[in-house]
């Protein structure tokens, strides 16, 4: 009698469960990749609203974006961008914010941070996917417009800021 060589159902099982633990280690990979991803595009656009709130101030009298309420003093305010009255930050620097306000997320936000003279401004970015890694608000030489922020939202992570 010829004896057939073939695969048992143990050797099967093994490949298969093989195969799906791979599978499942490079999906946790890729989530990985996303969320880098993801805060590289939160950061630039962060970037790219800085630079614009730099343009703004060399363009206008050496001021930082304000809303028509500020009173003139060396207070810092803050305003969520997307949700506050951020209604003159989309008038001054345009479609980066007009942009940025239809992207933003809850827990994800951007938020601009001025003194009520115009004098100094930053923005800064609440929240990062892949942690604590890319943030910058742990150095002792932040400047004093993030500190005071911090205060009140000690878990924002990323800035950049006028010296």
């Amino acid at each position: 009698m010829k004896r057939l060589k073939s695969f048992s159902l143990v050797d099967l099982s093994v490949v298969i469960g093989l195969i799906l633990v791979l599978a499942g280690a490079s999906l946790m990979m890729f989530g990985k990749v996303f969320k880098n991803q993801r805060d590289n595009e939160r950061i630039s656009s962060l970037n790219a609203i800085y630079e614009s709130m730099q343009e703004y101030y060399k363009s206008n009298f050496r001021t930082y974006p304000l809303p028509q309420s500020a009173d003139g003093s060396t207070a810092y305010s803050s305003v969520v961008i997307g949700k506050d009255n951020d209604a003159f930050l989309q008038v001054t620097l345009g479609d980066k914010v007009t942009k940025l306000s239809k992207e933003t997320s809850p827990d994800y936000d951007y938020v601009y941070i001025y003194s009520n003279d115009g004098q100094q401004a930053a923005i800064v970015l609440r929240k990062l996917e892949s942690g604590r890694a890319k943030c910058n608000t742990d150095g002792a030489d932040i400047p004093e417009i993030i500190k005071d922020y911090l205060t009140k939202d000690p878990n924002a992570c990323y800035f950049r800021a006028s010296t």
